[in-house]
């Protein structure tokens, strides 16, 4: 078990990889990065070579595998594969709380099909608790994992390992209100966002969402992992402009 776990921490890291490179070298809005030699590599290195990814593979935190997932199944949507890209979103489901704002985004592009994939893929992966200990017995019993987690110490706000605003805020002394609260708060602005859409590059959606989840909502150091699509994004504007580079 242990073997196959690390097994499938490893094709994570590897899947990440190769998502961020295919997102910027079939990119919807292709720029001289896309055809940039040192593309697939740069991304690569970025990914694989980051410290995160690393220490999320030692630790066995399934972080790796849903970040896969997330940025596969939003390359495919934006190429409209909407069922592949929604199984791929529901088996992701295992870490809810980073889906939130991307599951937001694809409610307000009305991608019916695609959320009721995932939707079908999510509820089929409860069935054996649903069926082993009940609806409601797991219900109840995945809210309370839930406040058990958010009250040890390593997950609360202005603990080291934890990144964003809201606990720089909380580390400096000031009283802020829990991550649920962050979360409600960034809906309005992702759905400015969508709203401000068609002045966007498309290829940002993804690194804008998951850099509003990690800078102002919560996650912890390893969670940065979900910035590949930023780093992504960021190359695609600057691969070009070599004044850039360093800043």
């Amino acid at each position: 078990c242990h073997l196959l776990m690390a097994v499938v921490r490893l094709a994570a890291v590897g899947a990440l990889a190769l998502a961020t490179g295919r997102g910027v070298r079939n990119a919807e809005e292709p720029r001289p990065a896309s055809t940039a030699l040192a593309t697939p590599w740069l991304l690569a290195v970025l990914v694989i070579g980051n410290p995160f990814s690393a220490h999320l593979a030692w630790l066995g935190q399934p972080t790796l595998p849903m970040a896969a997932l997330l940025v596969w199944s939003w390359f495919l949507a934006r190429r409209g594969r909407d069922s592949l890209a929604g199984v791929l979103l529901g088996l992701a489901t295992f870490k809810p709380q980073f889906l939130v704002l991307p599951l937001l985004w694809l409610v307000l592009e009305r991608r019916w099909r695609l959320l009721a994939v995932a939707g079908g893929v999510s509820l089929a992966l409860a069935v054996p608790s649903f069926v082993s200990t009940g609806i409601e017995t797991t219900l109840s019993g995945w809210v309370a994992a839930l406040a058990r987690y958010t009250g040890h110490h390593a997950a609360q706000l202005g603990n080291a390992w934890v990144v964003g605003l809201p606990s720089l805020l909380t580390a400096m002394g000031a009283g802020v209100p829990g991550p649920f609260v962050w979360l409600v708060a960034a809906a309005p602005l992702v759905a400015a966002l969508f709203l401000a859409r068609r002045r966007l590059c498309p290829d940002d959606q993804l690194g804008l969402l998951t850099g509003i989840q990690c800078a102002l909502v919560y996650g912890h150091t390893n969670d940065l992992v979900l910035l590949a699509p930023l780093a992504a994004a960021t190359w695609l504007h600057i691969a070009d402009r070599r004044r850039l580079w360093l800043p």
